[in-house]
């Protein structure tokens, strides 16, 4: 714990209002970092789950429809305006 924060509960008085904003802004600035870092690891691991399972379901659709052929990668079929 910080010096502040010592004060704070050994004090036989209350934090003021203040006082209390200031350690929950600290608190805040101290956690953000970390709570950033988890989300994104959650995101990315999301998105991975995401990408295995579409990639499982095309390669089962491509296994069960052998007659639908997969687009040549070498001709260019795109739309040219």
């Amino acid at each position: 714990m910080q010096n502040h924060q010592l004060k704070f509960l050994q004090a036989d008085r209350k934090p003021t209002l203040l006082e209390l904003r200031i350690l929950s802004c600290q608190n805040i600035l101290l956690t953000y970092p970390q709570q950033k870092s988890e989300l994104k690891n959650q995101l990315h691991e999301v998105h991975q789950e995401i990408s295995e399972r579409t990639q499982k379901q095309l390669k089962a659709f491509a296994e069960e429809n052998p007659k639908i052929k997969q687009p040549d990668p070498e001709s260019n079929q795109s739309l040219k305006c």
